[in-house]
This record gives C-alpha cells, structure tokens and sequence, in this order.
C-alpha cells in the first residue's frame, strides 16, 4: 500500500500499511467525486508486425472508482491520482488531476499498445455496482463463470467474461471477469476487495 505528496516540486510515494487516518477520509469522499476512464490498447498482427507471426488482441476498458494507492496529497490536500508504473523515481507528468485530465502512454517496445486514462468529476456518481476481475486463472478456454465461485454474498450475476490471449491468439489461461455486485456488495466496497483481493479486483461503473 502506497500513497503519494506533492512537496518542494518533488513527487514523493509513501509506503504505508494503510492509509493515516485524515487521507482515507479524505479518499472515502473522493470516491464518491470521481471517475477514472481508462482503456489499454494492446495488439498486433501480422500485417504490423510482419515477419513476427504476433497475431492477438488484448484491449479493453472500463470506468473505474479511482484506487487508494493512487491518491496524491499536496500541503495535506488533494491534489489528483498518479497512474504512473515507477514508485521508486515518480513522475508527475502522470498525476491525472482536474487540470490535467487526460493522460496517453505509450508502449514504445510493441507496435500497437497505448494506455489511455481520462479524469471524469462528477458530483454525484452511480455507486460502483460492478467488480472487474483483471486476472483469473485456473480455468479451462471454454469455462463458464457462476457466482457460485466467488464468495458468498458478493456476486448477483456475472457481467461478462473474456480471456487474454498469447502472441499466437491462443488462450493464455488468463481471464477477465465482471461481475454485478449484490446489494450487500454495493454497500461494502472495500470488503468486496479485500475478498477478491487474489484476482486484482477493480470497482467499476456503468
């Protein structure tokens, strides 16, 4: 667990068991303001990459409730979320922020591959009534998901589901599962990710 602070122009990642107490008010109000657009373009074949056989599509996206380890802090206050991959040496061109709210990487090493994050203020978003799971694995290619899988109390019914595929389009023994939350679920966010917490769940809204 982690969060950040914007100080003397230096952005700064804590390492924390959990959040102190004034930043996890503050983000248990901040769910409740905003919406994190994000999507991963990520593919090739053989007419972009010709010679190297790579022929698959693993792109996808969703409109997420931003996460806890996100959260940038400047002199105590909120500042915006950090969606960059470097803790050790953070960037703040990546704070997604209500003056910068759109953000663009791209994956200069693949031909076809972008993230693509877009902040959305909203003063009274839809609860997150869905969970993306982003990898769950121990399935066979043509497994059909019941909720009766996944702990008691959280599922409805499942949403969608999908599995990402290798360099060759084959299924990689990966999937990717949303599921509708029971009301029980919609009422307790941070239990359904504490329960879930083995497939990288993602709170998510329509």
């Amino acid at each position: 667990m982690h969060y950040f602070t914007w100080d003397n122009e230096k952005l700064t990642c804590h390492a924390v068991n959990e959040l102190p107490a004034e930043p996890e008010t503050m983000f248990q109000s901040l769910r409740k303001k905003y919406t994190i657009s994000f999507y991963v373009s990520r593919w090739e074949d053989e007419m972009t990459a010709p010679g190297k056989g790579f022929d698959y599509n693993n792109s996808y996206g969703y409109n997420r409730e931003p996460f806890r380890s996100e959260l940038v802090l400047r002199s105590g206050s909120f500042l915006g979320f950090y969606i960059g991959d470097n803790f050790l040496d953070p960037d703040p061109k990546y704070i997604l922020s209500v003056s910068n709210p759109f953000i663009r990487i791209d994956d200069k090493s693949r031909l076809a591959c972008y993230k693509r994050w877009e902040l959305i203020v909203q003063s009274n978003p839809s609860p997150c009534e869905y969970v993306f799971l982003a990898r769950v694995c121990g399935r066979e290619e043509d497994h059909i998901f019941t909720t009766d899988e996944f702990p008691d109390g959280i599922a409805e019914s499942i949403s969608d589901s999908f599995y990402l595929e290798d360099s060759d389009g084959r299924f990689s023994g990966i999937f990717c599962v949303t599921l509708k939350l029971s009301s029980r679920g919609v009422n307790d966010p941070d239990a359904v990710l504490k329960k879930l917490q083995e497939y990288q769940p993602i709170l998510v809204r329509e």
